[in-house]
């Protein structure tokens, strides 16, 4: 769960500190033109998190299953940014997706492993948070540095993947508990 978080937080900060310079920089446009993308992606993130929660409480979606279209809607409309971003409706419109689906991402790892470590509640909140906060630091300066070297689209295809590649580890974890 740990790595889960790791990634979330990657993926999540990653896309948020670098959409407004990759559609700024694609589409050729001034930044402050540019800055609603990550205006609309941040108020996605806090209206995907009350919308899984809505979805959980009526039954609509298990927790799975929503972490799965959540991980699987989230990378998908990350890829939409980093290869189109200069087409800006789409990429703001992206951009509101990709804040839909990862929302219900961040509270639904937490609650799993709420309920799977009661016994160790408070070393298992303490790695996540550790993990969090070192891939906040980690996953932004690395897409930095690959958007120098491999261009826009390579970087910004990051954050979709390292989102992405929770599936694996949320699998795992699902297969042994």
């Amino acid at each position: 769960m740990a790595l889960q978080m790791f990634l979330y937080i990657g993926g999540e900060i990653g896309f948020g500190n670098w959409v407004t310079t990759t559609i700024s920089q694609s589409a050729q446009i001034a930044l402050a033109f540019a800055a609603p993308a990550t205006t609309t992606y941040w108020f996605g993130l806090a209206i995907g998190r009350l919308l899984g929660a809505q979805l959980l409480k009526r039954g609509v979606l298990n927790d799975y299953q929503l972490l799965y279209l959540s991980i699987l809607g989230g990378s998908l409309s990350a890829l939409f940014v980093a290869f189109f971003p200069a087409l800006l409706w789409l990429s703001f419109s992206a951009s509101l997706l990709t804040g839909l689906f990862f929302g219900p991402i961040y509270p639904g790892i937490m609650a799993l492993a709420s309920r799977r470590f009661v016994h160790a509640l408070s070393t298992v909140s303490s790695v996540l948070v550790f993990s969090a906060g070192a891939s906040g630091l980690v996953f932004p300066v690395f897409i930095g540095i690959m958007l120098i070297h491999v261009g826009i689209a390579g970087a910004m295809t990051i954050p979709a993947l390292a989102i992405l590649a929770i599936a694996w580890p949320l699998y795992v974890t699902r297969r042994k508990c």
